[in-house]
């Protein structure tokens, strides 16, 4: 009953984010199966994807951010460390950014701006995110 509800509210959202701005968004909760400290940790992965920008945030496990930043690890560059986050990309394009992608423990943040960068670059990028439910549930 509770997942039905959810998936109810979920697809009225898109609905109307549809009509107002051509916005895709798309709400993934699933309850972790990984046995671990955080058994039955929720695992929240919301997905925004216009004309303009991708953004992605999500949270699960923090157990999983180890096993997430090797992954990141191994599509993107990190370019600095600070206070036990991870930033990757932060590519510029001439003044403009072109990615920004925050991992902590148990979070991660991804944008995309999708007018600085081609349409190469953005579907290598939306790839790279495709995988992260099966990474942290």
């Amino acid at each position: 009953m509770r997942t039905s509800i959810t998936v109810f509210f979920i697809m009225v959202s898109v609905l109307i984010t549809n009509a107002q701005t051509k916005t895709v968004i798309e709400t993934v909760r699933s309850n972790s199966d990984h046995k671990s400290e955080n058994q039955g940790y929720q695992v929240n992965i919301s997905i925004a994807n216009d004309e303009e920008e991708y953004t992605l945030e999500a949270s699960f496990p923090s157990d999983k951010t180890q096993q997430l930043k090797r992954y990141l690890d191994k599509h993107l560059d990190i370019i600095k460390i600070k206070d036990k986050v991870f930033y990757y990309g932060d590519e510029t394009n001439g003044s403009e950014k072109k990615y920004q992608i925050k991992l902590k423990k148990g979070k991660l943040i991804a944008s995309l701006d999708k007018n600085n960068v081609d349409t190469q670059f953005e579907e290598k990028f939306i790839n790279i995110f495709n995988s992260i439910q099966d990474i942290v549930k």
